[in-house]
């Protein structure tokens, strides 16, 4: 399986980085940061994004229809969901996703640049295939229920987040501690295992952050590791 990179910003600088073999998304990031809120209205659609040849993922400050409404309007290529913890709240983002009746996102294609103004004649036809849904998995109960998680129609990736999951055990100044490392590989091992037996999940890719404390020859080939902070 070949190992793809995202980079992983809250700076707007971040759009200026050059073009990378191996980086084929970049998520712009809107949970964490100084950077205001009005910012939003142009993150992913920077034509710098473009010219590097990547995808724009956007990650939303809250899991809720508001966000997830104003961002996808916007036209990135994906968008991340945070503290995803149960099938429930799986299967409640994609419907954010959705246009009525198969989800619950309201309709204003016409006049959004998603679909460049409803230039594109072919937007309603292929969003759903064009539009990829990260679910962030990042406590101890989300854990227990990722293999559930990764099986719901529609959750394209993983996205595991350690530093949240290493709180949530009560390690917050110790994201490398041995306990939370093996919650974070037990996780992975739910993903690939469920990736490999067929039906839903099968296609649902497995992301992570690396980290510092990370042997970049061990980073697992199937996993795609996000460079964050730059």
């Amino acid at each position: 399986m070949t190992t793809h990179s995202m980079i992983s910003s809250s700076l707007p600088s971040s759009q200026c980085l050059p073009k990378s073999p191996t980086c084929r998304l970049r998520l712009r990031c809107h949970q964490h940061g100084a950077q205001p809120r009005r910012n939003l209205r142009r993150a992913p659609l920077s034509p710098a994004f473009a010219a590097t040849g990547t995808a724009a993922i956007l990650r939303v400050p809250e899991s809720s229809t508001t966000w997830d409404k104003k961002s996808l309007d916007l036209g990135p290529q994906g968008i991340m969901f945070l503290m995803i913890d149960s099938t429930e709240s799986a299967i409640d983002i994609v419907s954010f996703c959705r246009f009525l009746p198969i989800g619950i996102r309201g309709s204003a294609h016409s006049v959004v640049q998603a679909s460049d103004y409803d230039i594109d004649e072919g937007y309603l036809g292929s969003y759903q295939e064009e539009m990829l849904i990260m679910s962030q998995v990042e406590s101890v109960e989300g854990v227990k229920n990722v293999g559930e998680i990764s099986a719901v129609d529609g959750i394209d990736c993983i996205q595991m987040g350690s530093l949240d999951l290493s709180a949530s055990l009560g390690y917050l100044w110790d994201p490398g501690n041995g306990n939370v490392r093996q919650l974070m590989r037990e996780a992975e091992a739910k993903i690939l295992k469920r990736r490999s037996g067929g039906g839903f999940g099968m296609g649902t890719y497995l992301s992570g952050f690396a980290m510092l404390y990370d042997d970049p020859g061990n980073l697992n080939s199937q996993v795609t590791w996000v460079l964050h902070g730059v």
